[in-house]
């Protein structure tokens, strides 16, 4: 059966834009501080591999595109009213947390099709919702002149050409980790939504990973993967920074649905794994508990917003392994297992 050209672009920018429709839009709304607030003014901090510059073309700093050797710009994030005011700061020595009573750390790689100000959003939604404080790792993944597919496959190329700078970036977190840890109770944790994980895909692959320190984070958590799921297990198996692996998944996630149907790439790790599983990992799927669901954003971007406000076990799932804590899969109440595959089916 052929598609209706219309329709056909119309699923293709459906499918692959990711969480757009949850969120506000903001163009040029970003200025530039030299000064802190006053102490009590909440911030997030915000890494980025975009050039430290201003694009005249387009009224914005950061532009859309990977910095001369993949050089790293860290940030301090306010905001008021709706509009950022960005203090750059000197090297990630100076993060530090916003508030005495966030001990935790959680360091957020974004998907794809967002803007700077969207990821500065995300970051002080998931720092409010969850109480831990948030590192945004903000990377060029929102090309104006290009929409769906297109913009994918850019993104894509923009997470190959930024790996170098990702690798960086892991290396210094991993000196001001050990700093940061003498803090007592302090955890850190890694969270790749969508095609960040692609930026993990490429780490694993990379040869690098020996340099980090042995179990630096306390979770990674796998969200909706927009990478391949087949062979999956052959880079996973390489990652040992970390003390516990969470693959969140939805089999019923039509983003995903949509990149597996209108690219030349296969089943998505973020839809259902079934070519194998790695034993460093544990595989946790949301169909069951997103059943009701009919938006697409809804459907992929689960761990934040509405989903997790309406979900008490969503809620608290996301919040332990934020949190860097392990979670007790023995609790029938929150999770059913399936009899032929090795997952736990979270419930509503």
């Amino acid at each position: 059966m052929t598609l209706d050209k219309n329709i056909h672009n119309k699923l293709i920018n459906i499918a692959v834009i990711i969480l757009l429709s949850t969120h506000a839009a903001f163009a040029g709304n970003i200025e530039l501080i030299t000064t802190d607030f006053s102490d009590d003014q909440p911030y997030i901090t915000v890494v980025t591999n975009r050039p430290f510059l201003y694009d005249s073309a387009i009224g914005e700093y950061f532009p859309n595109q990977i910095s001369i050797d993949n050089e790293l710009s860290y940030m301090k994030v306010y905001n008021q009213n709706g509009k950022f005011q960005v203090q750059k700061l000197e090297s990630i020595n100076a993060i530090q947390s916003s508030n005495p009573s966030l001990e935790d750390w959680l360091v957020y790689v974004h998907g794809d099709s967002q803007t700077l100000e969207l990821t500065f959003t995300r970051g002080f939604q998931l720092q409010t919702e969850y109480g831990v404080n948030v590192i945004v790792f903000s990377w060029p993944s929102k090309d104006p002149d290009l929409g769906g597919i297109n913009n994918f496959n850019n993104s894509r190329n923009q997470i190959e050409n930024g790996t170098p700078g990702f690798m960086k970036f892991l290396l210094e977190l991993d000196l001001w980790h050990s700093k940061v840890s003498e803090v007592a109770g302090s955890k850190l944790s890694l969270f790749f939504h969508s095609l960040g994980n692609y930026y993990l895909e490429r780490i694993a692959d990379s040869g690098q990973l020996s340099e980090l320190t042995p179990e630096i984070f306390d979770n990674l958590i796998i969200n909706a993967a927009a990478v391949n799921e087949k062979d999956h297990t052959v880079w996973l198996s390489k990652i040992h920074f970390q003390k516990r692996i969470f693959v969140n998944s939805n089999r019923k996630d039509m983003t995903l649905k949509g990149v597996n149907i209108f690219t030349d790439f296969d089943v998505q790790l973020g839809e259902e794994v079934i070519n194998g599983f790695s034993e460093n990992a544990v595989y946790i799927n949301f169909a069951k508990a997103l059943k009701n669901e009919n938006n697409f954003g809804l459907m992929h971007g689960y761990y934040a917003g509405e989903i997790p406000g309406k979900s008490q076990n969503i809620f608290n799932y996301y919040k332990t392994i934020f949190h860097g804590n392990g979670v007790d899969f023995s609790n029938t109440n929150v999770f059913g297992t399936n009899d032929t595959i090795p997952v736990f089916e979270i419930k509503y």
